[in-house]
């Protein structure tokens, strides 16, 4: 795969990212929470509609993480278009090894909290993340 489809990859998977954000600050308000809340009954699995609704401490926790995801994106989207684009491979690794941290982090708070589906969309995730980044890496390391 060459460095231009390897980035475009990247770039996409940092929009996916920033709108998945979206749709948490979106459940910050009763009328808009409806894909979050399918999304949350989903990795909390069966789909049985529970939660119902979410309450006020919730919905700000979804506000910020909506936040964080959205900032998290942004910056991964503009690194992604620019240093690594260009061949960085000291940015690429350190975006690998954010990355995988965020996954551990994660993934072990939802195993502690019960919530093993979300482990899942995390590893979503980060397939979608990490295949480019490995590849630019790969890339940048044999044209060296």
């Amino acid at each position: 795969m060459n460095r231009e489809f390897l980035v475009s990859w990247l770039k996409l998977s940092c929009l996916v990212t920033g709108i998945t954000g979206l749709v948490s600050f979106a459940a910050s308000m009763e009328g808009s929470s409806g894909p979050w809340l399918w999304l949350f009954d989903l990795v909390k699995w069966p789909l049985d509609s529970d939660p119902a609704g979410f309450s006020h401490e919730t919905m700000s926790v979804n506000a910020i993480l909506g936040g964080v995801m959205v900032g998290w994106a942004t910056l991964m989207y503009f690194v992604a278009a620019g240093p690594i684009a260009q061949g960085n491979l000291q940015l690429t690794r350190r975006m690998l090894i954010s990355i995988v941290a965020w996954f551990c982090i994660d993934s072990t708070g939802s195993y502690l909290s019960r919530l093993p589906g979300n482990i899942v969309l995390n590893g979503i995730f980060l397939v979608m993340l990490s295949i480019p980044l490995l590849g630019l890496a790969k890339e940048t390391e044999s044209s060296q």
